[in-house]
């Protein structure tokens, strides 16, 4: 009966951070990557403030280099897009002829007219000239959004590194003095957890691109090891970061051929990658970084999936880390600890 009460207690418990998890979604999905990013940086303000570096302009500084590099990634898209600027005039009579092709070969093929085909891509304009409101309503939301999300994680990182002797202090008078001298070793190796996951993300990124930039070798795209390295990196940003970085190659290799299965060809390649990215590589190149098995990085990064979306995604696997981390630390929970890990075969 007390085992059956026990039992009973864990699954309420986990129900319950559950629930919070998905009701207080909208601030912990923004303060969670901020306390990435601030596990990240710290060893970089760090360093500073053992220089002598006043605490706000170190963390100041800290914030000023991931916002560089983020920098260089946007300038090497923009880069890429002029490089392509002078080909649109070409791309534009192509897309003409191909669309003129297109609604011949369903006049002859299918019975409708050019006349016909016509006034049906004209309904479909006024259909969506009427709702364009909405559209750039919904797009100006989705806009203001991000843009609030990429404001409020920067500052929850500098608050995090302003403030983190208090948030030590907080996590040492809720553990408990028999695990009070255990939690500088914790917080030590969770740090190091996620500098390993940097890395392995930084891995996955060079593995995705290397495939790419075969795949698109292989079909004889101009630029294949710039478009395939650039495609990989844009994945950062869900989905739309590689549909924008996808246009480009699938441009450049239309125009060489004058062939639509070659654009076909683009997208195959991609999307395989991204399937083999999502179910294989990322999985087993960050969870072994992570230390974490194969089956308990997939299990978490479809249940961050369910729970918070794409961030969850991101987020879950390096947090299921930290929980390992923990659960080394308490012997209650070493059963759990054995589940997350590496078998001694691996």
């Amino acid at each position: 009966m007390v085992s059956f009460n026990k039992n009973i207690q864990v699954l309420f418990a986990i129900v319950l951070i559950m629930a919070l998890l998905i009701l207080l979604k909208g601030f912990l999905i923004p303060f969670a990557y901020g306390l990435l990013l601030a596990m990240i940086i710290y060893p970089i303000c760090k360093k500073m403030e053992v220089k002598k570096v006043p605490r706000p302009l170190a963390v100041f500084l800290s914030l000023l280099v991931v916002v560089l590099l983020l920098l260089i990634v946007v300038i090497i898209f923009v880069f890429q897009m002029r490089a392509i600027r002078s080909e649109l005039p070409e791309l534009s009579s192509k897309l003409i002829k191909f669309l003129l092709n297109t609604q011949q070969w369903i006049s002859s093929s299918l019975g409708f007219s050019i006349s016909e085909q016509d006034d049906i891509i004209s309904d479909a304009i006024k259909s969506l000239l009427l709702n364009i409101g909405e559209v750039l309503s919904g797009s100006m939301n989705l806009a203001i959004d991000t843009v609030l999300f990429l404001v409020i994680i920067p500052l929850y990182t500098a608050l995090i590194l302003m403030y983190r002797g208090l948030l030590v202090n907080f996590l040492s008078a809720i553990i408990g003095q028999k695990y009070k001298e255990r939690l500088p070793v914790v917080l030590s190796e969770t740090i190091h957890v996620y500098y390993n996951y940097v890395i392995g993300i930084l891995q996955v990124y060079i593995i995705v691109g290397i495939l790419n930039s075969i795949g698109l070798l292989l079909l004889g795209v101009h630029y294949a090891i710039l478009f395939g390295m650039v495609t990989a990196f844009m994945t950062i940003i869900p989905y739309i970061g590689i549909i924008m970085s996808a246009i480009l190659p699938i441009t450049m290799i239309w125009i060489q051929t004058n062939n639509v299965l070659y654009p076909i060809g683009v997208i195959a390649i991609f999307t395989f990658v991204q399937y083999l990215e999502a179910n294989i590589i990322f999985p087993y190149v960050v969870g072994k970084q992570l230390g974490i098995n194969t089956l308990a990085s997939i299990i978490s990064i479809f249940l961050g999936g369910v729970i918070w979306g794409v961030s969850g995604m991101v987020l879950f696997l390096p947090f299921i880390a930290m929980l390992k981390i923990v659960s080394n630390h308490i012997d209650e929970l070493m059963p759990l600890n054995a589940v997350l890990g590496i078998p001694k075969y691996v």
